[in-house]
C-alpha cells in the first residue's frame, strides 16, 4: 500500500485520530507513511537526519496528494487539524510551505470546500496564528510572516469566491498589522538610519512609484498615506497634473501597477484622483490598458506568471554565463519547444480567437509599453509579448504575413530601443532562442524585412558601447545568418556583404559553400 493510500485509509475509516499523539502512533505503525523517531543516539545522528528528511518528503507528499481531494471536510475536520498539527510539530517549515502552496493554487486546481476548510478551519489554529500572536517575534519569524503574506496576497488575486476573498483580505490585514507592530517597536538606530538612507534618494514621482511597486504588499494597508506622499512629491517637484498626464514614464508605471498589483494601486489611484493629481476622462483612459491586453493579462494567473518569470530569470542567467565565458555563438536549446508548451496555454487560446485587427492593436500597444517600461517592469510586460510571438505560429495566425512581420520587427528593434538596459536585451535574446523565429516563412517572402533587421543589428554591434548588449546584438544577428533556411541567406547574400563585418561575411560564405543547413560552430 502506498503512502497516499495508507493516509486516505486512516482518514476515511472510523478511528480516534483527533489528537497529535494518535496520529504519531498511527503513522509510526504504518510502514508506508512513517513518522519521525522520538529519540536518536549520537552515534546514528547522520543516519537519523537522512531518514527524517525521507520521512518528511514521504509524509508531505501523501498529505498533498490526499487532503486537497477529500469528499467531505466538515466531518473530517477534527482529524485533518490533528494531522496537520502533528506535521507542524514534526516538520514545521515543510508544513508551512505546503499550506502556502495550497493558498497560491488557482481555483481550477482546488475545490471550494477545500479552500474554505483551509481558510476557515485550519489557518485559525495553524503556525500562522501562533506567529501573529507573538508580540516579540524574532527576525526569523518576521521573514516567515512575510512569506505567509506573499502566499495570502497571491490567494487574494486568484480567489473567485467573494466570501473566501473577504476572509483572505481579513487575514492579510491581520498579518500587516502584526508586521507593522513589530517594525514600529524596532529601536535599533542602525536599522532606522538604513531605512532613512533608502528613502532619501526618492526625489521624483517615478522613483516613488518604483518604491511602491517593490513594496506593494507591505504598503497595501496604507494606500491613502501613499497617495498623499505621491501628491506631496508631485507638488514638491513642481509636477502639475497636466505634466504627469503627458509623462509616458509615469503612465506606464501606473498602468502596469494597477494591472498587476491592484491591492495597493487600485485604492491608491482612487485617492490620487480625489486629490486631483489626475483629472479628466482622457487621463483616466490613459491610466488603463486596452480590453485586448487586459484579456491577455487575465488569461495568465498569478502562479503561472511567477513561474514563467522565474524561468526567464534562469534563462537570462544562462546567457550571462555564456557572455562571461566568451561564447562565440549560442544555439537554440533542444528542449525549447517543450518548455514553451508547459505554461501559457490559456493565453495562447485567448490570442488565437482574436481578430487580425485586434492582434495588430495588441502588438502596437505592447510595443509602446515595452519602449517606456523601466527595467523592473520590462520582463513583466515582455512576458505577454512572448505569448503574442508564440501565437504567430498557430495555423490561424501564421497565414497573416503582415502581422507576423510587424511583430518580428518590433522584437528585433528592442535590441536598439532597450540598449540602455542589458537585462532587457538578454530577455529579448532568450525569446529569440526559444521561439523558432529565424525559421519562420516570412523571411522567404520579405527580403526587405530580413535585410533591414540584419543591417540594424550590424550597426548596433559597431555603435553599442555596452559590451553585454553588443554581445547580445551579435548573437541575435548570427541567429538570422546561421539559423535561417539557407535559401534565404543565398537570396540575400549580395546585399548582406555591403554592410556585414568581414568576419561575418566570411562565415556566411563558408556556410553557403557547404550547401548544407548546418549551424556555424
Amino acid at each position: 500500500m502506498t503512502g497516499k493510500e495508507a493516509l486516505l485509509r486512516l482518514l476515511l475509516l472510523p478511528g480516534p485520530l483527533e489528537t497529535t499523539e494518535a496520529w504519531a502512533a498511527a503513522l509510526k505503525a504504518d510502514s508506508s507513511v512513517e513518522s519521525p523517531s522520538a529519540t536518536r543516539s549520537e552515534q546514528v545522528e547522520d543516519e537519523a537526519a537522512g531518514r527524517e528528511a525521507h520521512e518528511s518528503t514521504t509524509l508531505m507528499a501523501a498529505v498533498d496528494a490526499v487532503v486537497p481531494h477529500l469528499p467531505d471536510y466538515s466531518t473530517l475536520s477534527p482529524k485533518l487539524k490533528a494531522l496537520l498539527t502533528h506535521c507542524e510539530q514534526a516538520y514545521p517549515a515543510e508544513t508551512d510551505l505546503l499550506v502556502m502552496s495550497w493558498l497560491q493554487r488557482t481555483p481550477k486546481h482546488s475545490s471550494v470546500p477545500f479552500r474554505r476548510w483551509v481558510l476557515c478551519d485550519w489557518l485559525k489554529c495553524s503556525h500562522l496564528k501562533i506567529l501573529m500572536r507573538s508580540a516579540t517575534a524574532e527576525s526569523a519569524d518576521c521573514e516567515m510572516l512575510l512569506q505567509w503574506r506573499h502566499a495570502l496576497f497571491a490567494a487574494v488575486l486568484n480567489e473567485s469566491v467573494q466570501s473566501l476573498k473577504r476572509t483572505l483580505l481579513r487575514l492579510l490585514h491581520e498579518v500587516d498589522a502584526t508586521l507593522s507592530l513589530q517594525w514600529d517597536e524596532a529601536t535599533d538606530q542602525d536599522d532606522l538610519a538604513t531605512a532613512s538612507a533608502a528613502i532619501q534618494p526618492i526625489t521624483n514621482v517615478e522613483d516613488l512609484l518604483d518604491f511602491y511597486w517593490f513594496h506593494a504588499e507591505q504598503l497595501a494597508p496604507f494606500a491613502m498615506v501613499c497617495a498623499a506622499k505621491l501628491h506631496a512629491l508631485a507638488l514638491q517637484t513642481l509636477s502639475t497634473a497636466a505634466q504627469l498626464a503627458e509623462d509616458d514614464k509615469v503612465l506606464v508605471r501606473l498602468r502596469w501597477s494597477l494591472t498587476l498589483k491592484p491591492l495597493l494601486f487600485k485604492p491608491l489611484m482612487q485617492h490620487v484622483m480625489a486629490l486631483k493629481l489626475f483629472t479628466g476622462k482622457q487621463v483616466a483612459t490613459r491610466l488603463h490598458i486596452s480590453a485586448e491586453l487586459n484579456g491577455l493579462v487575465a488569461s495568465v494567473d498569478f502562479a503561472t506568471r511567477e513561474k514563467i518569470l522565474t524561468q526567464m530569470t534562469a534563462n537570462r542567467a544562462k546567457l550571462e554565463h555564456a557572455y562571461v565565458s566568451g561564447a562565440e555563438h549560442v544555439h537554440r536549446p533542444p528542449d525549447a519547444a517543450q518548455e514553451d508548451d508547459i505554461e501559457g496555454d490559456a493565453a495562447r487560446k485567448y490570442l488565437v480567437q482574436l481578430s487580425v485587427a485586434q492582434m495588430k492593436l495588441l502588438v502596437a500597444e505592447l510595443e509602446r509599453e515595452l519602449d517606456e517600461a523601466p527595467p523592473h517592469l520590462f520582463s513583466q510586460i515582455f512576458l505577454f509579448f512572448s505569448f503574442v510571438m508564440s501565437a504567430l505560429h498557430a495555423p490561424v495566425v501564421a497565414k497573416e504575413q503582415e502581422l507576423a512581420a510587424v511583430a518580428v520587427d518590433v522584437l528585433f528593434a528592442l535590441f536598439d530601443r532597450r540598449s540602455h538596459d542589458e537585462s532587457s536585451c538578454l530577455d529579448v535574446l532568450v525569446l529569440l532562442l526559444h521561439q523558432p523565429l529565424t525559421g519562420h516563412h516570412i523571411w522567404e517572402d520579405n527580403a526587405e524585412l530580413y535585410l533591414g533587421i540584419a543591417e540594424s543589428l550590424s550597426e548596433g554591434m559597431v555603435l553599442q558601447p555596452n559590451r553585454t548588449v553588443k554581445w547580445a546584438t551579435r548573437m541575435a544577428l548570427q541567429q538570422l545568418l546561421f539559423e535561417c533556411v539557407s535559401r534565404v541567406l543565398q537570396a540575400n547574400y549580395a546585399p548582406l556583404t555591403a554592410f556585414l563585418h568581414p568576419n561575418l561575411v566570411r562565415l556566411v560564405a563558408i556556410r553557403l559553400g557547404t550547401g548544407q543547413d548546418l549551424i556555424v560552430k
